[in-house]
């Protein structure tokens, strides 16, 4: 995946200073917190929910429908997470927003041409952009213990811990992760919702490995746990790697990891369950993703009343639903028998995903 390529100097000449420049600038503010803001810590988070589910499955769209409902929801934007994780930075991008909307929105423009530029057709894949919410697990890259650094370095076997980050990472440093995303979103709250009225909304399919250390230090969380069936979410997920690995280097083969990606996969359904199972009714709710894409309305009324949010009227419900479908689609397109091993996933799986569930998904 690293061997010489011109594509691959280019990535490491790019992402290595940005990294590096953000890094020391967001850890220099973060620590300014400490002296300028120490009652953050006194927040309190106890309205969360968190969407957690295997990759593809229908994550970002329940993250994106709710997130809409700004009176109930808050959550990270990206330019947060890449370039405001401290109180300071966030009131300072706070106030250049306002400024920006009293003169026409020209820096919002700019952002929209930066995504294009940037991201380019992975946002047919992913609906990704400086000003749209997005997977919070981005925050630990500031601590060196995110999933994401995979994309980089994926056959370096020291990463694989993050993988399974709960079954595999030693207590103190499981506690050490876990507190750091804690101050984080205390941060956030303490700028964007001080009181606590709303719940903050997280969606991050790479947080099923933290999902157990999660709901500990979040203890009055709620989980929204979508399925999908694996026949649908392992290919996909291999596809949309192989995607983002070909932003970082010329790929030596079509699907690169792809027994290791459904070995993962498998797992993480297995470590989901286990969570849901172990967690009390009142805090988790599954989706079922052929029920999402056939009825969406009568799920999202289920998720509203399971968060106990009182809706007026299904007209809400719609309006939600119908404005994310007009402003995005998906338009990943792959192969479906990547990477399955039928007898893997039935061996594997037959316990969790029962013929009542296989129906539903």
């Amino acid at each position: 995946m690293r061997f010489f390529s011109w594509k691959r100097i280019f990535a490491v000449l790019l992402f290595y200073p940005f990294f590096a420049i953000t890094f020391v600038i967001n850890w220099i503010f973060l620590l300014l917190d400490e002296l300028i803001f120490p009652s953050y810590r006194r927040i309190k988070i106890e309205k969360a929910v968190f969407i957690i589910g295997v990759p593809r499955s229908a994550t970002t769209y329940l993250f994106n429908v709710l997130s809409q409902d700004s009176g109930n929801f808050h959550c990270f934007k990206l330019w947060e997470l890449v370039f405001a994780p401290a109180i300071s930075q966030k009131y300072v991008f706070k106030l250049i927003i306002s400024i920006d909307k009293l003169i026409g929105k020209p820096l919002y423009k700019l952002s929209i041409i930066f995504d294009r530029i940037v991201f380019g057709k992975f946002r047919e894949i992913h609906d990704i952009g400086l000003t749209k919410p997005e997977e919070d697990e981005v925050l630990f890259l500031y601590n060196f213990s995110s999933i994401y650094f995979y994309y980089f370095y994926p056959e370096l076997d020291v990463l694989d811990h993050f993988l399974y980050h709960d079954s595999i990472v030693p207590e103190p440093v499981k506690k050490r992760n876990i507190n750091f995303y804690f101050r984080c979103i205390q941060r956030h709250n303490y700028v964007f919702d001080r009181q606590g009225k709303k719940y903050f909304l997280s969606k991050n399919p790479t947080f099923i490995p933290k999902m157990e250390s999660i709901a500990k230090r979040f203890d009055q969380a709620k989980f929204i746990y979508p399925i999908r069936s694996p026949f649908q979410t392992i290919p996909s997920t291999i596809s949309l790697n192989a995607r983002i690995y070909a932003n970082f280097a010329n790929l030596p083969v079509e699907y690169p990891f792809a027994d290791k990606t459904r070995h993962m996969l498998i797992k993480w359904y297995q470590q989901a369950d286990k969570v849901i199972r172990e967690l009390s009714n009142d805090r988790t709710i599954q989706v079922f993703y052929q029920e999402l894409m056939l009825k969406p309305e009568t799920v999202f009324a289920d998720i509203f009343q399971f968060l106990q949010i009182e809706v007026d009227s299904k007209e809400e419900i719609f309006s939600l639903i119908n404005f994310n479908k007009k402003n995005y689609s998906s338009k990943h397109q792959y192969k479906k028998d990547i990477g399955i091993d039928k007898n893997e996933i039935n061996s594997e799986l037959s316990e969790i995903l029962t013929k009542e569930i296989v129906k539903k998904i």
